[in-house]
């Protein structure tokens, strides 16, 4: 027989195991649906990074095109408006002897004569007996490029060896060009050429006179 006290002691253990047995069971509910709100989460994150990478593949794609575009433009700028102005441009400095004309070239790419797996491309050239111009075009025209080009030029020789014993005269050409850019190329010794009255005009100071390299 069991007296009031075990009674009372016994309903309560049973309330409290019935409301364990409730939270247990919540928890369980509620483990489910975190674990089936990560598993959402996660899908769509994965989701977020297709999207991310078909992005960032239609950015290459569209940078790829206006490259493409950009470089037809510069080709436009070489053939257009630079190959017909550098004979008018470059006599002045290729001492031209009477009755004899100036030899111009686009595009022209070489091998090293030592080493084939170097190669070299010039933009445009003009050559005279005595001495040579040779012409690099550029969409954009930067104090950096100006120093490339500067740097890059006295190899030119190794790969065009008929032109070896002239005198060589370095060009720059672009559509526009900043005053800065031209006066650091005027120290530099080299021409600088853009879109003027006469097709390409020249930027430099009256007077300046170019390096031979």
């Amino acid at each position: 027989m069991t007296t009031p006290a075990v009674e009372a002691r016994t309903t309560a253990l049973e309330v409290a195991m019935t409301e364990m047995v409730r939270t247990v069971d919540r928890f369980g509910r509620e483990m489910v649906d975190f674990k089936r709100e990560m598993a959402d989460f996660k899908r769509e994150m994965a989701a977020l990074w297709q999207r991310s990478d078909q992005a960032r593949a239609e950015e290459r794609r569209d940078w790829n095109r206006r490259w493409g575009e950009m470089s037809n433009r510069l080709g436009t700028l070489v053939e257009d408006l630079v190959a017909p102005s550098l004979p008018r441009i470059a006599a002045p400095y290729l001492e031209l002897p009477p009755g004899c004309a100036l030899e111009t070239a686009l595009r022209v790419k070489r091998r090293h004569p030592a080493d084939p797996s170097r190669t070299r491309e010039v933009d445009a050239l003009c050559s005279s007996p005595s001495a040579w111009l040779a012409c690099e075009t550029r969409s954009r025209l930067t104090a950096r490029h100006v120093s490339a080009f500067v740097t890059g030029l006295p190899e030119l020789r190794e790969f065009f060896p008929e032109y070896a014993s002239r005198r060589l005269f370095g060009c720059l050409a672009s559509l526009a060009v900043e005053p800065e850019v031209v006066t650091f190329a005027e120290r530099c010794g080299v021409l600088v050429l853009a879109v003027g009255d006469e097709l390409m005009d020249v930027l430099n100071t009256p007077g300046f006179a170019p390096r031979a390299f």
